[in-house]
């Protein structure tokens, strides 16, 4: 490898760069149907206002991956020399970790959004969700503070939880998809 022009060795960054940026693009695009990863009849016994607003979030948030990955591909498409190679690589660094907090994310609310699959679930799930936002109201309406959306769900031990910003929900404690090193 040290006998290797500088051109060819830059080519053949480039083209691992490419490679590997293909892979996290396609990986991200993978995250956009959430249709796939919890059912739609799973989305549709939540609440309606909260069912919009946690796909309307994933959505953007997915979105913005995909507008990182398209920044990088726009920079290796420009890259002239190393010093723009190393920056690019740095940004492929940066979509991936990025993409490893999308996914995780991602997971925990289609997770969250699925075991609502069944009727009979899905039904006592919601009202666990209108008796948790029913119960932080009587608290929070005295003190000029609007009750927080919740998302009760059952975790990986059957046992109910309930999502609020109270809780710092948003990080799993088991991700539904292996990570990429």
């Amino acid at each position: 490898m040290a006998d290797r022009p500088p051109a060819d060795a830059a080519a053949e960054e480039r083209a691992c760069l490419g490679t590997e940026l293909a892979h996290w693009t396609a990986a991200a695009a993978a995250l956009r149907d959430l249709d796939t990863l919890a059912a739609p009849e799973a989305w549709a016994r939540l609440e309606s206002y909260l069912g919009q607003s946690v796909r309307s979030s994933l959505t953007g948030t997915i979105t913005r991956l995909g507008q990182q990955a398209d920044r990088v591909r726009f920079d290796l498409d420009a890259a002239q020399d190393a010093a723009d190679l190393a920056r690019v690589r740095r940004g492929l660094l940066a979509l991936r970790h990025r993409y490893v907090k999308v996914e995780t994310v991602v997971a925990f609310f289609a997770d969250a959004v699925a075991t609502r699959a069944t009727p009979r679930l899905g039904a006592a799930l919601r009202g666990l969700d209108e008796l948790a936002v029913d119960s932080m109201d009587r608290v929070l309406r005295p003190l000029g503070i609007e009750a927080p959306p919740v998302l009760t769900y059952l975790d990986k031990a059957w046992a109910p939880r309930s999502c609020g910003p109270a809780r710092g929900c948003g990080t799993p404690r088991y991700p539904r998809w292996p990570r990429s090193r």
